[in-house]
């Protein structure tokens, strides 16, 4: 998997680009200070792993939230 994430502390924004497998499922959460997190994205898998953890990270997501 390959994840950028974008962090903008006056916006109070965070973004994310990333490509995974389609095996397993992944998800990710933006918490900033002691408020309570927040879903960023959650992308469940569409394959098996036998055939969904060879070869590239080829499922594309994107997300932001506001913090």
């Amino acid at each position: 998997m390959n994840f950028f994430f974008t962090i903008d502390p006056e916006g109070r924004t965070v973004s994310l680009r990333e490509a995974t497998n389609a095996f397993p499922g992944y998800e990710a959460y933006a918490k900033v200070d002691g408020d309570p997190s927040v879903v960023l994205f959650r992308h469940r898998h569409s394959l098996d792993p036998a055939s969904g953890l060879p070869g590239g990270a080829d499922q594309l997501i994107s997300a932001a939230v506001d913090v």
